[in-house]
């Protein structure tokens, strides 16, 4: 299933784009929302999503600012420009960066299916041709399918080791596996069950219930620890795990340790 992130100012337009997206039969799900270009940014790191939804005209980041931003990060989502005025020289400058569709609000309901529907072809290309790729220079190296796991293994154990440094995206990592983001993303979905960016939550909160024993630490501190830049993130991540904030977690873990001795 595809995911989708729509950024929008306005609370009942996401609600209204969200309905459309869900509703079409196109195998997507909205998975964040933003309210500005800074939180967008935030949120493409934290859930990965493969197409973006945006206004071009967003408080504290505009759209074309995003764009460039986005594409520095190496993030390769398709982006789907709507605005809320026809500007023939800002859809130009979008289109620069790489924009799948520059749509008009109020929103068609038809072109946002075609909008979505080119946007899910040209994601299905890519990513054929970038597996192609990938397999060649495996082949070129003399390694086969059994080194896809090997790599896949590389991947983990980097990240068990790494996991602390807020830096450590998907760019990061197939950086220093010199591979492929979207490749790499892919293997280790198919060889572990789960996404990269899951199986990287699961590590950063592991750890943290680990450092909730030691009671020096704040819950500020111990989110730092993890890689967790923000303890806000942090928080929001740790819940979503565990069902419960991280205070609720430790007080529970400290009171049942309290009880064993």
């Amino acid at each position: 299933m595809r995911k989708v992130m729509i950024a929008d100012d306005e609370p009942k337009i996401r609600a209204g784009i969200k309905a459309l997206v869900e509703g079409f039969d196109l195998n997507m799900t909205v998975c964040t929302e933003a309210r500005n270009g800074i939180e967008a940014l935030q949120k493409i790191e934290e859930s990965s999503p493969d197409i973006v939804l945006l206004d071009i005209c967003m408080p504290r980041l505009n759209g074309v600012q995003f764009l460039k931003m986005l594409r520095e990060k190496n993030q390769n989502c398709m982006v789907i420009i709507i605005s809320g005025f026809d500007d023939f020289e800002y859809a130009k400058e979008a289109i620069e960066y790489g924009v799948g569709a520059y749509l008009l609000k109020p929103l068609v309901e038809k072109e946002l299916y075609d909008a979505l529907n080119s946007a899910e072809k040209k994601l299905r290309k890519r990513e054929a041709e970038e597996d192609f790729l990938q397999i060649m220079n495996y082949e070129k190296g003399g390694v086969g399918e059994a080194n896809q796991g090997a790599m896949v293994h590389k991947a983990r154990k980097y990240m068990c080791e790494h996991f602390s440094k807020p830096e450590l995206d998907l760019t990061h990592l197939a950086k220093e596996l010199n591979s492929n983001p979207a490749y790499i993303s892919r293997m280790m979905k198919r060889e572990m069950g789960m996404p990269f960016k899951d199986f990287l939550i699961k590590l950063r909160i592991a750890s943290a219930v680990e450092l909730m024993k030691d009671k020096r630490l704040s819950i500020a501190e111990i989110a730092e620890r993890v890689g967790y830049g923000s303890q806000h993130y942090f928080s929001a991540a740790f819940k979503n795990i565990k069902q419960v904030s991280p205070s609720e977690y430790r007080k529970e873990l400290l009171h049942g340790e309290a009880e064993e001795s």
